[in-house]
């Protein structure tokens, strides 16, 4: 089609930005053709307990942006709620907990409801060697009651 127009205008007297213009709608519908529909869709949506998703991929627990590895002071302090990303757009983190372990191998938990970190978990965190390592479990329910599988996420502490 483009090589059709370029023939046309070389027979009429037309300026350069009538090409142009021409030109660049082509490419932008072309684009519609010619798009991948297997590409996954990557949208943000706000929920009204503040909880941000992410669709498509797996699902999986964000604290501060991180699905698990190194955690600093400073990223753990920033992050007011456990995000949850992969999930359906309707699901709800209604169940918390941090699990770790103390010096003696015993194992210490703090749970809750919702998505927010509480003093208590932020305490037990910060209170980690450097080098430990927390993790983070969650409960995941849509708005039709069914329960969602999300992987536990590990993190390691490092002050």
């Amino acid at each position: 089609m483009l090589r059709y127009l370029l023939r046309w205008f070389a027979f009429k007297e037309v300026d350069q930005h009538t090409i142009i213009m021409f030109t660049s709608a082509f490419i932008l519908l072309s684009g519609l053709f010619f798009a991948d529909p297997a590409l996954p869709v990557a949208a943000t949506n706000v929920d009204t307990d503040a909880m941000v998703f992410s669709l498509g991929g797996p699902p999986s627990i964000r604290i501060a942006g991180l699905s698990g590895g190194d955690v600093s002071a400073e990223q753990f302090a920033s992050a007011r709620t456990v995000d949850l990303a992969g999930c359906q757009p309707d699901a709800k983190n209604v169940s918390l907990t941090f699990v770790t372990t103390d010096g003696k191998g015993i194992e210490k938990n703090v749970n809750d409801e919702g998505p927010e970190i509480e003093a208590a978990m932020r305490s037990m965190i910060t209170a980690l060697p450097k080098g430990a390592t927390f993790l983070v479990e969650v409960e995941v329910k849509d708005s039709k009651g069914k329960t969602w599988k999300v992987p536990t996420a590990s993190f390691i502490w490092i002050g």
